[in-house]
């Protein structure tokens, strides 16, 4: 499965009916997603979203993708709003699926991991949620850079070949 992660501002407050606009990832269209396995989160709340429970739903226009809030529970202020968007069969090596996103609250979160991961996780803070230091985040398997903490992670405990790294 191969997916496209966009983000909401880090301040967002909802209520019932509400909409988010979500800007396209570049080079991507209405046609590049499909709804089966694209999912939507809300960090900073306890509020689990589901499309299925019509929580909210997504709509694929031609110019920007729009979310609609239906849960009747707000969504407080200072919550991101996360889409995790999956790529139409054979587009962008994409296929289905509904994997649930790796997420991190912080980088010290995120260094305590034991293992890479495949994809784009989200971090949603450096030191704490929504203090300006979050950001889409993946793992390069590969890497042996020296780990400088702002662009480039080493897991706690690492050893050998692998980083953490900021999805510029």
């Amino acid at each position: 499965m191969t997916i496209a992660t966009v983000y909401s501002a880090a301040d967002v407050a909802l209520r019932t009916g509400e909409t988010l606009d979500f800007a396209y990832p570049a080079g991507t269209t209405a046609d590049s997603f499909v709804q089966e396995g694209s999912k939507a989160f809300a960090r900073g709340t306890q509020v689990l979203l589901s499309q299925d429970a019509g929580d909210y739903s997504l709509a694929f226009q031609e110019s920007k993708i729009v979310f609609t809030y239906n849960k009747s529970t707000p969504l407080p202020p200072n919550t991101m709003v996360a889409l995790q968007l999956t790529y139409a069969s054979g587009l962008d090596g994409g296929g289905g699926g509904s994997a649930t996103p790796l997420t991190f609250d912080t980088v010290a979160q995120m260094k305590q991991r034991t293992e890479g991961w495949e994809g784009i996780a989200q971090l949603f803070g450096y030191n704490g949620v929504n203090d300006g230091g979050g950001g889409p985040i993946y793992w390069d398997a590969e890497s042996e850079e020296e780990a400088d903490d702002g662009l480039v992670f080493m897991l706690n405990n690492w050893t050998g070949p692998g980083r953490a790294k900021r999805l510029l």
